[in-house]
């Protein structure tokens, strides 16, 4: 069923079968070879049944764990995905990117409940998803749907437990970030980039503290990611969007309620939304090697002296912002591993600093990039030069 649905004849064989050999396989039940041995296909024996996916009793006791067509190239792979494949309830990786599958997901899918990887990425694939489309699949690491045609909104994310990598980007899902993504307490890389999403960002998002790459750029997010403007507006006795009351370990002490309490994260891209406000207490974020916020409305002043902290920091991206005040470059020339600083686009002002010019080179370790406004801040060094006119 599998050969048929996903037009076998045209398959791209990467791998020591070859043509004619690689339908035989597939097509033939007498063929030599046994199941397990088929393009694409691995086992493992099982411990507690004789049974195959068919029903039928095998010598070797074999489950098919995983159907895996080269994840980096693809095998030409088109047509649809069969139903039929629900019936295999020992898979543990169904990994089909990289190819030219179309429809939707089947429901029956839901119920693999020993699933650990389901790499569908970079497909055609379409449709809506359920609240209870994965429901089931309790064992499940890494969901990849990236590159799709998906659409709708992203439901309640419940009883996964162990999933690590959720990579939604680049289809055209609407709608919020559900507050149950911060049941995802093992997750640590949240990719949703480029869709549709919009709102303010759920502060159970921010219980997320494995969290170690978050990707929300070009989408249309909008309020503030920032402690200090939930402080600000309790004192003007105004409302806000962020609430931090549901995390109970966050107090009046901690680096920040929101962003800021995601000490383990390395990547924070938000780059093209609507976000406002200032930026968060980001002290506490001692692993982070790139900030890019560029394209949206953050305002203040930029807190050099919190970002020199951040030693790891190898790119800061705040361009096309409403920054403002005076450019405490000097600071930032401790952070030794930076490449990138890009600040154009706002109302910064002041010099660059000696010390940061002194860090422009072509080694690995040196600034590769200083983009700043020319004609607010005054730079001999920058690579680039920017004019408002």
């Amino acid at each position: 069923v599998f050969y048929f649905s996903t037009n076998g004849d045209n398959w791209k064989d990467v791998s020591n079968c070859r043509g004619s050999s690689c339908r035989a396989a597939w097509l033939t039940i007498t063929s030599s070879l046994n199941e397990c041995d088929w393009l694409g296909i691995t086992c493992s024996s099982s411990s507690s049944s004789s049974s195959n996916s068919s029903g039928s009793t095998n010598d070797k006791d074999d489950v098919v764990t995983s159907i895996e067509f080269d994840i980096r190239k693809g095998h030409g792979l088109d047509g649809t995905l069969p139903s039929e494949l629900a019936i295999l309830t020992g898979l543990q990786k169904l990994s089909l990117a990289n190819n030219k599958l179309v429809g939707s997901i089947p429901k029956q899918y839901g119920n693999l409940s020993n699933m650990e990887t389901l790499q569908l990425g970079n497909n055609m694939l379409t449709g809506t998803w359920s609240e209870y489309e994965f429901v089931n699949m309790h064992s499940l690491r890494e969901l990849n749907l990236r590159h799709n045609q998906f659409h709708g909104n992203i439901p309640r994310v419940v009883n996964l437990d162990h999933l690590e990598v959720m990579l939604l980007n680049n289809n055209s899902f609407t709608g919020s970030i559900p507050t149950e993504i911060g049941t995802l307490k093992n997750l640590d890389l949240l990719s949703l980039q480029d869709n549709k999403l919009s709102g303010s960002l759920p502060s159970e998002l921010y219980n997320l503290g494995e969290l170690k790459i978050l990707r929300l750029g070009n989408n249309l997010f909008t309020g503030s990611i920032s402690q200090r403007d939930y402080n600000n507006n309790n004192n003007n006795n105004s409302t806000t969007n962020i609430d931090v009351s549901s995390s109970s370990s966050v107090s009046s002490s901690d680096n920040d309620g929101t962003i800021g309490r995601l000490s383990k994260l390395q990547w924070l891209v938000l780059e093209n939304n609507d976000f406002s406000g200032a930026l968060p207490n980001m002290s506490n974020m001692t692993n982070l090697q790139g900030l890019v916020l560029d394209g949206n409305s953050f305002s203040g002043t930029l807190p050099t002296d919190e970002l020199a902290k951040l030693t790891m920091l190898k790119t800061i991206v705040l361009a096309n912002n409403s920054f403002t005040g005076a450019l405490q470059s000097y600071e930032l020339a401790s952070l030794t591993r930076l490449n990138h600083l890009v600040l154009e686009g706002n109302n910064f002002h002041g010099t660059i600093s000696h010390d940061i010019c002194n860090r422009i080179g072509k080694t690995a370790f040196s600034l590769q990039t200083l983009r700043v406004d020319c004609d607010k801040v005054s730079c001999s060094c920058c690579t680039s030069c920017y004019f408002n006119v």
